[in-house]
């Protein structure tokens, strides 16, 4: 083990700390400052241990360092609103509950349709109704720029990120048990039929944060974040991160069609690459001397919405350029800290990272008061949180449009009339 492997890990190690400090400030394990110490915590820790597959320069870890202490300065700050000891229930709970329920049924069934339609479109630009077949050919279709996903399609995910977003509120909510956790995961299931026909695998993963970011809302509408035990959560995140693997490694094999076992083991290292390369893509960006951009006024952060002003044209997977490594593997996975820097520069980038904690924090105290309106902040701060690992996750319209409709739908507020009571006629007969 090098000196610099050493201090990689003593830094990944500091984000416990840092998360304790969170704990004591901000009242729970998973508020938003708490959970970016905790999830940058394993996302830092995991890519240590693949070192063989690819090099990670330091300048990754204090980079990262910097990100995080921002990030909980900003989110501590928004405490000083006052975060009340005691949650304060919604006032139209059961109300609010009707409508999030029919809307996840609509919305559900809308976006149910996206790998049907997906379906028909590629048999029918590709001739062949075969699934895996069909797989292959959108796979090297979309990396010659002869296929590209048709916006109706898009739109239709749009609506089954917002299922989810929506499914994921009212479990923290409710803990459902039994049917009615199945019914709120549904959306699962033409997800991976999507991503099954597109071997796409960031479409499921921003799918699953999606549905993460609106769960801890939905915990932190019940009871605050006070029935999260540490203990739990680390197994929580350690088995999301197992399921995490093998689903990108799943997707590797779906891509490139491998049934054997040595071709199996082939792609392996690949798969490490693709989960946990992004601390190494950061640090050798940075060492390239590429910190100094010009910059890019958010084009890179919010790189869908400059794209459908016509503002800016995004790139396949976002950036052009790879790093690649002596054994042959590559990546293009920088984190979203490389859009943040290449958008603001890296003072600038650690500014714009500060105030959106803090809105987050804001958003946190929005949910401990009972007010989901403000608490969409701290949810939208999540899902940044756990998509930066590959970007900002507003570089594509679909989870910016399922963000939008979650929050319009946070707003509406809805009322339960007060029953009068209803008087009784009291007649006297006389005998």
């Amino acid at each position: 083990m090098s000196a610099e492997w050493m201090i990689c890990l003593i830094i990944s190690l500091s984000l416990l700390g840092l998360w304790a400090i969170c704990y004591r400030v901000q009242g729970s394990w998973v508020s938003p400052g708490g959970m970016l110490c905790g999830f940058w915590f394993f996302a830092s820790l995991l890519p240590l241990f693949f070192t063989s597959f690819f090099p990670i320069p330091m300048i990754a870890y204090w980079i990262l360092l910097a990100f995080v202490v921002c990030g909980v300065l900003g989110s501590s700050l928004a405490m000083l609103a006052g975060v009340p000891k005691t949650p304060k229930p919604l006032t139209d709970l059961s109300g609010r509950i009707r409508l999030w329920e029919r809307a996840y049924v609509a919305s559900l069934a809308v976006g149910s349709a996206a790998p049907l339609w997906l379906y028909y479109l590629t048999t029918h630009q590709f001739g062949t109704t075969d699934v895996m077949q069909l797989a292959r050919q959108i796979t090297v279709a979309r990396y010659t720029g002869d296929f590209d996903q048709p916006l109706s399609v898009s739109l239709l995910v749009m609506w089954l990120y917002f299922a989810a977003m929506l499914g994921g509120l009212l479990i923290g909510l409710q803990r459902p048990k039994g049917k009615q956790l199945g019914k709120y995961m549904l959306w699962l299931l033409p997800m991976l039929l999507t991503t099954l026909i597109e071997t796409t695998k960031a479409s499921s993963l921003y799918g699953g944060l999606l549905w993460g970011a609106a769960y801890l809302g939905g915990i932190a509408l019940r009871d605050g974040g006070k029935s999260v035990q540490l203990g739990r959560l680390l197994w929580t995140v350690t088995g999301f991160a197992v399921l995490g693997f093998v689903f990108v490694y799943l997707g590797l094999l779906m891509r490139y069609g491998a049934t054997d076992m040595d071709r199996a083991l082939q792609s392996l290292p690949s798969a490490a690459v693709y989960f946990v390369g992004h601390m190494s893509g950061l640090g050798n960006w940075a060492q390239q001397g590429a910190m100094l951009p010009e910059v890019s006024n958010g084009s890179y952060t919010f790189a869908g919405i400059f794209e459908l002003l016509h503002m800016h044209t995004r790139a396949e997977g976002l950036y052009d350029n790879y790093i690649v490594y002596p054994n042959g593997l590559a990546t293009n996975i920088f984190t979203a800290f490389r859009s943040a820097i290449e958008d603001f520069t890296l003072p600038g980038a650690l500014v714009f990272f500060t105030l959106l904690s803090f809105l987050g924090g804001l958003g946190w105290v929005g949910l401990r008061r009972g007010q989901p309106g403000v608490g969409v902040l701290c949810i939208i701060f999540l899902a940044y949180v756990f998509s930066s690992p590959i970007t900002s996750p507003f570089v594509y319209n679909t989870n910016t449009g399922a963000l939008i409709l979650f929050s319009l739908l946070m707003l509406i507020r809805t009322s339960t009339p007060a029953r009068l009571p209803v008087r009784k006629e009291v007649r006297l007969e006389l005998a």
